[in-house]
């Protein structure tokens, strides 16, 4: 999971060549898209993770990626559904905690720890320091806070 974080941060990998994962020898091809790829993945691994530490990692990477395209002025198509993951993680965690039966049986509780919430705040409280440039280049952002 780490590893799949730290390839987000290299400026380069979106202009890398990559294996073909359709030939059944040794191919690359040029891809356009890897670091939407990996943005992808890790969003899925926030949401579904069942293994705590990996779900912090992918948070924390998301979270991590996020702060480096605001800072660079770059609107991400993404973007909503990054900050979504986040407040979802906080969002499961507070049912956990408020007892609300019919969202626990949907919860693994592996996933159901105070460390992926404190990870969450933290990657919100990053947000937060750029929120001029949220604000500027997502201005439905605060609605979207609050409807999660």
């Amino acid at each position: 999971m780490s590893i799949i974080g730290a390839l987000l941060s290299l400026s380069s990998v979106a202009e890398n060549a990559v294996l073909n994962p359709n030939s059944s020898e040794y191919s690359l091809i040029n891809s356009s898209d890897t670091k939407d790829y990996v943005f992808t993945l890790l969003l899925r691994f926030g949401k579904m993770e069942q293994s705590g530490r990996a779900r912090c990692i992918a948070l924390s990477s998301i979270g991590i990626f996020m702060c480096e395209e605001l800072r660079q002025g770059q609107a991400h198509p993404k973007m909503r559904e990054a900050i979504g993951v986040l407040l979802m993680s906080l969002r499961v965690i507070y049912a956990n905690f408020s007892k609300a039966n019919f969202i626990i049986q949907n919860i693994n509780p592996q996933c159901t720890h105070k460390t992926i919430v404190k990870v969450a705040i933290e990657n919100l409280l990053l947000l937060a320091d750029n929120s001029e440039s949220l604000l500027k280049l997502y201005p439905d952002i605060p609605l979207v806070v609050v409807e999660v």
